[in-house]
């Protein structure tokens, strides 16, 4: 059976559909991420005070910078979440309360199977 151009095409479409579809329905069933893991660029929680384009027009004074209000509107909506990143770095990374009941990942034991290790001195 010979496969012509036009049967080529219809399955690479439907092929390349099925991958454009495919992460965003993945993204929707994601988990948020442990705590303590980078985060992807603009999706850290946001964080820090609440701004506004006044703000911004106060600040341009200071660091001699000149904003139009549509830029000014622009900073103040996404500044907790652009902020974010740089938050963290300076406070730390979110910590992680691990119980006493969780076993370590790894535990050493220099004395070989079948041999007894040296007399315990309390």
């Amino acid at each position: 059976m010979s496969k012509s151009r036009r049967s080529f095409l219809v399955t690479s479409s439907a092929a390349l559909v099925g991958v454009a579809v495919a992460p965003k329905v993945e993204a929707q069933t994601q988990t948020p991420p442990p705590a303590g893991t980078p985060p992807a660029f603009g999706t850290a929680p946001p964080v820090g005070p609440d701004v506004s384009a006044v703000t911004f027009a106060e600040a341009e004074k200071l660091v001699r910078v000149e904003l139009n209000g549509r830029d000014r509107d622009e900073a103040a909506k996404n500044w907790r979440n652009s902020m974010a990143e740089l938050y963290e770095r300076r406070t730390g990374p979110r910590k992680v309360q691990i119980p006493e009941s969780v076993a370590p990942y790894s535990q050493v034991n220099p004395v070989l199977p079948g041999h007894q290790g040296p007399p315990v001195d309390r």
